[in-house]
């Protein structure tokens, strides 16, 4: 898979029309602003934990409220944390919870390519489940590795994180997608770059929706462009939807 082709793949796994409703968008919100499940366990952390000696420095892209990060650098005495996000409540939360960790922290507001400009680099960079939701891999990823002095790590699903909603596009009479982008394809469209890119494989296995069925619906009901929350309801609970573990990627490269 070459970059138009896997920039193609994920334009046709957008949601569909009608946009996502803002009763959605505030669900989305407040589930990052209280994400506070840990990650130090898992193969990403790990990663960027390695490349991380004496007084070094992590940015974090499309950081959330700092869940990929803020452990990272806490655990690496010293180490100062830049966050960028499109968000300005995330962005406040991260800053609150960098500092809450006596990390050192500062904020870019904006979205990443475009925000690269405004940005220092830094020893590491890490990026988590953003790669499905940029416009084009290409410049996203130069962009990571321009900013990184040592190592970039990235984590994403290893495929697309609607994927797993096909047979309900299929039941409900919707179009039939093409195969979704993927992780092993990204790192294709990587190493083609010329990038020395590196994947492990890996199942997460948190429960995002435990607990919360009706964000789920209303979640999926957006994704799908439908406004029948009773049969998404029964669809779900006919397949066994979604999945409780998560099979997941890290993909990461050395800096040039």
């Amino acid at each position: 898979m070459d970059a138009s082709s896997w920039d193609a793949a994920l334009d046709a796994w957008r949601p569909p029309a009608p946009p996502v409703s803002a009763q959605v968008r505030e669900a989305a919100l407040q589930t990052a602003l209280t994400d506070d499940a840990d990650a130090t366990g898992s193969p990403s952390f790990a990663l960027a934990r390695r490349a991380l000696s004496g007084r070094a420095s992590v940015l974090d892209v499309g950081c959330g409220a700092g869940r990929a990060s803020v452990a990272l650098a806490a655990d690496a005495p010293g180490t100062a944390l830049t966050g960028v996000d499109p968000s300005a409540a995330l962005l406040g939360a991260f800053a609150a919870r960098a500092r809450g960790a006596s990390v050192p922290v500062r904020t870019v507001l904006g979205a990443w390519p475009e925000a690269a400009a405004r940005t220092p680099s830094a020893d590491v960079v890490v990026c988590h489940h953003v790669l499905y939701y940029t416009a084009s891999l290409v410049p996203f990823a130069r962009a990571l590795t321009d900013r990184a002095r040592r190592r970039v790590v990235v984590e994403i699903p290893w495929e697309h994180p609607h994927a797993w909603m096909r047979p309900l596009w299929s039941a409900l009479g919707a179009p039939e997608r093409p195969d979704p982008p993927t992780a092993p394809g990204a790192a294709r469209v990587l190493r083609d770059l010329g990038l020395r890119v590196r994947v492990e494989g890996w199942t997460d296995g948190a429960d995002p929706w435990r607990g919360r069925e009706e964000a789920l619906v209303r979640h999926v009901c957006d994704r799908l462009g439908s406004s029948d929350t009773d049969r998404v309801r029964a669809l779900l609970d006919e397949y066994g939807l979604p999945p409780r573990g998560r099979r997941t990627a890290t993909l990461w490269w050395p800096a040039p």
